[in-house]
């Protein structure tokens, strides 16, 4: 009988942990400055599977969903697509309100293997 209430509550809090874990990474999915974030389950591989299986229904589903600018998290990359081209060219009309800075320097830093240390510490580089 001990041994039985032992594997349940076991059982109970290998359960209570994943729920707990799915809501951290859910909640840590979101992004209250941006598109929204198409939902995952597993941290790092984020929608790869899915992305992977049917990347043309994944991506007309995430933009029936979430419209046309969402953010998609997959092996480890988390990238923002924008699925219409009225809203390409909106982007391109007002590109001053747009952010690339970050963008440029996380380019910089994974295309040319700069360290973190010259490319943020360098004027050239973060003037806008």
């Amino acid at each position: 009988m001990l041994e039985s209430n032992s594997s349940v509550l076991v059982a109970t809090a290998a359960v209570g942990a994943v729920a707990l874990g799915y809501q951290h990474y859910t909640k840590k999915a979101s992004n209250d400055q941006g598109p929204p974030v198409v939902p995952y389950v597993i941290p790092w591989l984020g929608s790869a599977i899915a992305l992977g299986k049917d990347p043309d229904a994944f991506f007309q589903n995430a933009r029936d969903t979430y419209g046309d600018i969402f953010t998609v998290q997959a092996a480890g990359i988390r990238s923002t697509y924008v699925t219409s081209a009225s809203a390409i060219s909106a982007i391109y009309r007002n590109s001053k309100s747009f952010v690339f800075q970050p963008t440029r320097l996380e380019f910089s830093i994974k295309m040319f293997d700069m360290p973190r240390s010259i490319v943020y510490d360098n004027d050239y580089m973060t003037q806008n």
